[in-house]
């Protein structure tokens, strides 16, 4: 009887079956006709009969059979025909092969395929058959074929036994190794043995042999490898002397002669020795040197095993041009088609046909990333194919101790084991290792993880030859890098043909290959930063004898394994990190073994800084991994499994906000999760993709192709051809053992796009073609302040609010756009966490944008949340479109609730478990049946709830895997309440040690090279051939040199006097430091904060300084920068309210938080609501705080004080905290502030450590003593008894004037110092109680012809520097700028900007603010952003730009001098009289700014006798001249702008004025009258009003001087600035100067 059946393994149950009976054909679904005719068969002949069709018939039908009876075509088949590629039956009536089969034609089938064996049996030679006989007679689904054929007698055939052991091996000898006992082989194996007689008896390749015959037969494989693979040793072997003559195999592949010696020590070449070790089976380690042909000894035996046992070998390597390279040069140089590789962005269609390849064994060796050994793809892939071994290419990226440490090669242990598990391999897959540099504790690291994670051990073969035909030298290199480019091309000029130059950064590599082209060379760049097809591109051009590169700058991603024979040059423009990647990228020169080649360096120990400033750039710190362990508890709450892809834990971690490379942040958090599981905290899973459902209710591709009725389903690529292609694809799974089908296996069997599969996977569901389970599902929120509806409507207001400022751009049209200053101009009253939630909110709607094909949206700059946006529709359209979807978002909200409702009740408890749904049912709850097959409608709910998700209202946890692919964490529940501890971070700090050792052995061998080239070369051998212990006892290595600092740069940094050193090596928890005035302060804050940075390896972006002015944080980041350099870019450097701001995520300044009767309050409150949302808990976007660094201690108000409380209490592990200051300084009690907190810091921080700094280097002897008499009036002193120390042993000048009327003593003091100006060409001030005072010194000055600046405590908000028009308008400009997108602007760049717009705007102003803000800005920087100059703008201030003159002299109130220092002062303090603390500690502060001269004009009855006896008494001063001219500059408070707001009223008026305010041109004149009806002075232009003064100004000046006889004459624009009313309306406006003349 000849049968087949067609099962259902989902539903369990036969659909039909058919057989062949004699005449009698039947096909049915009745099982008691099969039960009948069964019992009448002689045999029971089917296709897969014994492991398919016979457990059926058993368990559904009660039909037992013994095995005898069965005849079983599948094996037989296989058998007798084996170098066929498939063995199912060939069903040509079938129009699509993935149609459901007819089980009666199948039966048929089946029959002729016996037929066609028989007549197969009967073409074998007699022997062959005797041998087949003898071992498969007994055989269950064998045995009935021989009763079938003409079987041979036993008998008669063992007089021929002698006949028939000489025919098989004179057949077999050549196919075969023979030389091997076979006797225990042929006993235990003999089916196995059938199988490889049949297989060898015809020619051809021997990689058919099916994967279920491997699968049934396992020891298969191990025959096949030992007599196919392994050399006997035999040279009379007549296969083993050829086939595996690993000489004769070379030249028939490679066509060399021989194997290539490295030295003339080797016996045998170390090639060779490879190649036979491989062809053993041995696991190994190989170390050749750079151009020594590594690539080729695993190529051969991968090659040699293809052929003869058609194995697949796996290539790990990586780097995907070095993958292309290596396929390349098989295929082009050497004609060898049998290499491929994979990597994550090859195009789908490539993919799916590079894949059916592999699995159709055209392919014997495949390369692939470290990072797709988490692919379900390849591991299913592998799964059918034999691998024959894994090779591990550029292994020292294995090793910690290796300088290219790649965290996803560590996976390779577990991925080889699951492999081996489930293609149950009798033993392990052998392992290669390959590497051109790597030293003794690499190699033993790599050793070490084998053994341990494989119990392999593996055969170590190094070579310790060097290349012979490389000249190295080392040149010294200028530290400019302008002139060490120069030195750069000379070089080049010295040497023909290709070359390459290395660099340590990716911008350098960019600059230099611009800057190359501009010298006649044909250059281009390469590093690790650029998309893989451009890399691929410029490596393709480098390769070509005429290409358009022959001279490229790369970082040293290229440095592995790419090959071009003929470069004659390697540059390294900066030496290298370590000496491995030196030696690696030395040795892409040369690789002609007759070529003469060159290999130099140039170097500066400056070098030694940007390799150190790298490597703590790229650190991860343990706090940092801490943070991530908190994040992934937190998300998985009681759940032991979590997908989370690595961005979205980055950004839960709040490092997104401070960083736009999305790559690093990823290989940051993935590098975290490594630690974390090697400490066993979770174990990392293979990466996880949606799982299709395939529950279908239609069994036939004939019933798609009639559901979708649609003409287009032929037409290739629409979507209607896509989902029956699918379909088909899912059907056929369907009646397979594993009928899951995942979306990425759809995308990649089929070839086609993601998005394209989604798209039919909708029209599928539409048609009801897939189950309607719930294979979504969503935690929802629905109560508290941020409950689902209430995110919902806020986001609806902020889209709103998000489409008006997009207004006015077009399609295509590129613009920026920053959300702090979005959501800031919602001006809205509530708490911090809302606001920072509006935030999220905003970022969530641009990614919705973004998915919904909107817009292009790109992150420029993270830390100041600017993005570039660029619509793809209509604005129009695109508001249309989404008011549409609001009422969707709306409903799916209201129906979700419903269905948690639901499920809650059925389940008896409201715990807010996630809710279960399916797009479908929440269709048919809201819409309907009919719209169920509407596409469009599927495609608005999978938007919508993605949408839903971005926003924050539901949480999605299934079904987003359509949108992006996760990492699968399973985390342990007995280590989920352990802490990340510092033991668990010491595995990764001795690998950071390891690192900075590394650099500095490199420093060590430049400076041998440039002194004595011999010792040079024998410390370059002893790295590698002595450990590392070794190394370090013959080389002195000292243990600061495990520091990631250079020599030079430790000793900067320790460039202090005693009592700084003590605090900069504290590294106690807690830090409190008392600094009196000229102490030093600001360069103990600089020099500590760069230790932390370089000599305790404090990462950058975990460094916040906290000050209370921008002048202080402008001052400390150009200093720190000059001394840090590179690292000092990370650290935030801000004031209190700036950081307020930045955590509510808005963008402002203390003045837009301001109300008229109480500013105080108002700026306590920005700082309130900041507090309350870290207290919250929540991502407030800084990332991991290690350190809190603050400035002027003394000085924090309550409100202030309970922000950088809730910082340090924010996370798992609390910050170190330093603080600095100065009680004896705190005058600033007006706005809040209390010295309490200083005193206090020691209780509330236990185990404070205090120092104390008490060196003046300010002021001369017997300032410094007179001013110590000050403090004895002072109670509560934190450093009482603590006296300052004058550094200076000069004797400074101490005078005082009995004056009690601060005007006349505002006229007198600039007499004084204008006497001292010219005795003394330093620097001088004036100071007084108050503002009044200090424009009368001012206008006296000027009189007698000095240049003085005012000072004022609020200098910035009298008009911030950035509405000013000159700089408004350049600030326009340049955010238009579409070039900065791409890349940062160079200083020349964004000096030509500002060059052009003064060229544009000629005649309007001399622009000298410009200027001086562009020069500023510039000074000491390579690249320029955006953000960094919003925040340059931000901080500077009309005192760092106004400076007139050589001496710099300034007048001003004592409140405004803090932090300030001048050779002379003069206080003007007339009858001002110090009665409180807090005026005591003013008048020390006024007091200790002198640096060689105090003069005091007061009265000397209110002063402190102590103090004031220390000064000569000078006696009453002379009367002095009043000035007839007074200038008076105004500023934003001194007008009233409301008269210039456009209304109905007014609208021509200023109309006309804003117009003219636009461009008219600085020193225009002005009008100014006097208002009879109202009693004030008013300012008019052309005629037209324009303002009147504020009651301030009026009060403070007018006033006054009208007391003192002066009148307003004249006025003239100095001035225009933009300015904003509390409702948004923005306006030009003048500030003006305006003279008074004395009647």
């Amino acid at each position: 009887m000849f049968f087949d059946l067609e099962y259902n393994p989902e539903a369990q149950k036969v659909r039909e079956y058919g057989y062949i009976l004699g005449e009698e054909r039947v096909r049915e679904k009745n099982p008691a006709k099969l039960e009948t005719v069964a019992e009448k068969a002689e045999y029971i002949v089917g296709h897969n009969v014994l492991r398919h069709d016979a457990p059926i018939l058993r368990q559904y039908f009660s039909i037992d059979f013994p095995n005898v009876k069965a005849l079983d075509t599948l094996m037989l088949s296989s058998l007798l025909f084996p170098r066929k590629p498939y063995h199912k039956l060939r069903k040509e009536y079938l129009k699509n092969e993935d149609e459901p089969s007819d089980p009666l034609k199948d039966a048929e089938l089946c029959k002729n395929l016996l037929e066609d064996c028989i007549g197969k049996w009967n073409q074998y030679p007699w022997q062959l058959r005797y041998l087949l006989f003898q071992f498969l007679k007994n055989e269950p689904g064998f045995a009935p074929f021989f009763n079938l054929v003409d079987a041979p007698e036993q008998g008669e055939l063992r007089s021929k036994l002698s006949e028939i052991q000489s025919w098989f091996i004179s057949h077999y000898e050549k196919s075969i190794c023979l030389r091997q006992d076979f006797e225990n082989e042929w006993a235990a194996y003999r089916a196995e043995w059938c199988f490889l007689l049949t297989l060898f008896h015809e020619e051809g390749p021997s990689d058919f042999v099916p994967h279920w015959v491997r699968y049934q037969y396992p020891h298969l494989e191990s025959i096949l490898h030992r007599r196919r693979l392994v050399p006997c040793g035999s040279n009379q072997c007549p296969y083993c002397s050829e086939q595996l003559s690993s000489t004769k195999q070379l030249k028939k592949w490679f066509g060399f002669p021989g194997f290539r010696s490295f030295s003339e020590e080797e016996k045998i070449p170390l090639q060779q020795q490879v190649v036979e070790s491989a062809m053993r089976g041995d696991s190994l380690l190989a170390v050749f040197p750079t151009g020594g042909g590594k690539s080729m000894t695993f190529q051969l035996p991968a090659l040699i095993a293809g052929s003869q046992i058609g194995a697949l070998t796996v290539v790990i390597s990586p780097i995907v041009a070095l993958m292309k390279d290596q396929v390349d040069v098989l295929t082009k140089r050497f004609g060898i088609d049998r290499a491929t590789y994979i990597y994550s962005k090859i195009p789908p269609l490539e993919r799916k046909n590079t894949i059916k390849a592999i699995l159709e064994n055209e392919k014997d060796i495949l390369y692939i990333s470290p990072e797709a050994l988490r692919s379900n793809t390849i591991f299913k892939l592998l799964k059918h194919r034999r691998i024959e071994r894994f090779v591990i290419d550029e292994a020292h990226c294995f090793s910690a101790w290796g300088q290219d440490f790649r965290v996803d090669y560590l996976y390779l242990a577990d991925f080889i084991k699951d492999l081996e598990e489930e293609k149950h391999l009798e033993s392990s897959i052998p392992i290669s290792c390959f590497t051109a540099t790597a030293k003794q504790d690499v190699i033993g690291d790599i050793c070490g993880y084998f053994k341990k994670r494989m119990n392999l051990d593996l055969v170590k073969i190094v070579s310790s030859a060097r290349r012979k035909n490389l000249e190295y030298s080392v040149i010294p290199a200028s530290r400019d890098k302008h002139e060490r480019g120069k030195e750069l091309v000379n070089l080049l000029k010295l040497y023909d043909g290709p070359k390459i130059i290395y660099a340590t950064t990716v911008k350098t590599t960019e600059r230099l290959a611009e800057s190359l082209k501009e010298y006649g060379f044909k250059s281009g760049c390469y590093n690790g930063q650029m998309d893989a097809d451009i890399k691929i591109d410029v490596q393709e051009e480098f390769q070509k004898t005429d290409g358009k590169i022959d001279t490229i700058v790369a970082t040293t991603a290229f440095g592995m394994g790419v090959d071009k024979d003929n470069v004659k040059l390697v540059a390294h423009y900066e030496i290298s990190s370590t000496l491995e990647n030196y030696v690696q990228e030395a040795g892409r020169a040369g690789r002609k073994p007759d070529m003469q080649a060159f290999c130099v360096a140039l170097y500066n120990s400056k070098d030694l800084d940007t390799n150190f400033q790298l490597l703590q750039q790229s650190k991860l710190s343990e706090k940092e991994i801490g943070d991530i362990w908190r994040v992934l508890k937190k998300q998985s709450e009681k759940r032991e499994r979590l997908v989370m892809s690595a961005l979205e834990i980055a950004d839960k971690c709040g490092w997104t906000e401070q960083n736009e490379n999305t790559g690093a942040l990823e290989t940051k958090v993935k590098h975290a999760i490594m630690l974390l599981e090697d400490q066993g905290f979770l174990k990392r899973k293979r990466n996880q993709t949606q799982v299709f459902g395939s529950s279908i209710a239609i069994e036939s591709v004939s019933q798609v192709r009639y559901i979708l009725d649609s003409p287009n389903i032929d037409k290739t690529n629409t979507i209607e051809n896509i989902a029956f292609r699918i379909m088909r694809h899912i059907i056929t799974k369907k009646w397979t053992k594993n009928p899951e089908c995942a979306l990425d296996d759809i995308t990649v069997n089929l070839g086609i796009e993601r998005k394209d599969a989604n798209e039919a996977l909708r029209l599928l569901r539409s048609k009801r073609l897939l189950d309607q389970r719930n294979d979504w599902s969503a935690k929802i929120q629905r109560l508290g302040t941020f409950n689902c509806k209430r995110m919902l409507e806020r986001a609806k207001y902020l889209q709103e609010i998000l489409l008006k400022c997009c207004e006015g751009h077009c399609i295509n049209e590129p613009f920026l756009l920053n959300l702090t200053k979005v959501n800031a101009a919602r001006g809205e009253t509530e708490s911090g966490t809302e606001t920072r939630k509006c935030l999220q909110i905003l970022r969530g709607i641009l990614r919705y944008w973004a998915h919904e094909s909107i817009a292009e949206i790109h992150l420029v700059e993270a830390g100041h949340q600017r993005y570039q946006i660029e619509f793809l529709k209509e604005l129009d359209i695109i508001r249309r479109h989404l008011i549409n979807n609001w009422d969707c978002f709306e409903k799916i909200i209201d129906t979700l609730l419903i269905i948690q409702k639901e499920q809650e009740k059925k389940k008896g408890d409201s715990t807010n478990d996630a809710v279960w749904f399916s797009i479908d049912n929440l269709i048919l709850r809201i819409y309907g049946e009919k719209d169920i097959e509407d596409l469009a409608r599927q495609a608005q709910f999978e938007f919508a709830l993605l949408f839903l998700h971005l926003i924050g209202a539901i949480c999605l946890e299934n079904g987003l895997m359509v949108f992006y692919t996760g990492l699968v964490l399973d985390i342990s529940p007995e280590n989920r309440t352990r802490p990340f501890s510092e033991r668990d971070f010491q595995k990764l700090h001795d690998f950071y040690e390891n690192k900075a050792e590394a650099i500095h052995i490199v420093g060590r061998y430049a400076e041998m090279m440039l002194k004595n080239k011999g010792v040079a070369q024998e410390l370059l051998n002893d790295y590698f051939t002595l450990n590392i212990h070794q190394f370090r006892q013959k080389y002195m290595m000292s243990p600061e040199e495990k520091g990631a600092v250079s020599i030079d740069m430790r000793g900067r940094i320790n460039a202090v006097n005693k009592e700084q050193k003590a605090i900069i090596s504290s590294n106690a928890r807690h830090i409190l430091v008392g600094a009196g005035p000229g102490s030093g302060k600001t360069h103990m804050l600089v020099h500590k904060a760069a230790s932390l940075l370089w000599l305790e390896e404090i990462q950058p972006n975990s460094l916040l300084i906290l000050t209370f002015t921008r002048s202080a944080c402008r001052e400390l980041r150009k200093r720190l920068n000059d001394l840090a350099k590179g690292l000092a870019h990370g650290v935030t450097i801000t004031t209190f309210h700036a950081l307020a701001f930045s955590i509510l995520g808005i963008q402002g300044s203390k003045k837009d938080f301001r109300k008229k009767d109480d500013d105080n309050k108002k700026n306590d409150e920005i700082i309130e609501k900041a507090a309350e949302v870290i207290e919250s808990g929540e991502d407030v976007g800084i990332g991991t705080l290690g350190v809190i660094l603050v400035d002027e201690f003394q000085d924090l108000s309550c409100s202030e004080y309970r922000m950088l409380k809730t910082l340090y209490e924010y996370g798992d592990k609390p910050p170190r905290l330093i603080v600095v200051g100065d009680d004896d300084q705190s005058i600033f009690e007006f706005r809040g502030s209390s010295s309490e907190y200083f005193r206090k810091f020691s209780t509330e921080f236990p185990n404070t450590k205090e120092f104390y700094l008490t060196n003046n280097y300010r002021s001369a002897v017997n300032l410094v003593r007179a001013n110590e008499d000050l403090l004895s009036y002072l109670n509560y002193r934190v450093k009482n008894g603590k006296k300052q120390v004058a550094v200076k042993p000069e004797i400074g000048m101490l005078e005082f004037y009995e004056e009690h009327d601060r005007t006349r003593g505002a006229f007198a003091s600039a007499e004084i110092l204008a006497q001292k100006c010219k005795s003394d060409n330093g620097t001088a001030c004036i100071l007084s109680p108050e503002n009044s005072e200090s424009f009368l010194a001012a206008a006296k000055l000027e009189e007698l012809g000095v240049d003085c600046r005012v000072i004022k405590g609020q200098d910035r908000e009298k008009c911030p520097v950035e509405s000013v028009r000159e700089i408004f308008g350049f600030k326009t400009i340049v955010e238009a700028d579409k070039n900065f997108v791409e890349k940062p602007w160079t200083t020349e760049q964004f000096k030509r900007i500002a060059e052009k717009y003064k060229k544009d705007h000629e005649g309007e102003s001399p622009f000298e603010l410009l200027d001086a803000v562009i020069n500023d800005f510039v000074d000491g920087e390579d690249e320029l952003t955006l953000g960094d100059f919003e925040q340059y703008l931000n901080d500077v201030s009309y005192a760092d730009l106004n400076k007139k003159g050589n001496m710099q002299i300034n007048v001003g109130t004592m409140h405004s001098s803090k932090g300030l220092e001048w050779d002379h002062v003069i206080l003007n303090l007339g009858d001002w009289k110090p009665e409180t603390q807090e005026q005591i500690r003013l008048l020390y502060v006024a007091a200790t700014r002198a640096k060689k001269s105090l003069t005091v004009l007061g009265s000397v009855a209110n002063l402190p006798n102590s103090w004031i006896k220390n000064f000569k008494n000078m006696g009453r001063l002379k009367e002095c001249r009043v000035p007839r001219i007074v200038h008076v500059e105004t500023g934003l408070d001194d007008l009233v702008f409301r008269y210039m707001l456009v209304n109905e009223k007014n609208k021509s008026r200023t109309r006309y004025l804003q117009e003219k305010f636009a461009s008219i041109p600085l020193s225009a004149a002005f009008e100014i009258k006097f208002n009879q009806e109202f009693q004030c002075f008013n300012t008019y232009f052309n005629g037209r009003y324009v303002t009147k003064f504020s009651n301030k100004f009026e009060k403070d000046y007018l006033r006054n001087l009208q007391k003192n006889f002066f009148k307003p004459q004249t006025v003239k624009l100095i001035q225009v600035c933009k300015w904003e009313d509390e409702f948004g309306q923005a306006i030009w406006v003048p500030l003006l100067s305006v003279e008074f003349v004395k009647s």
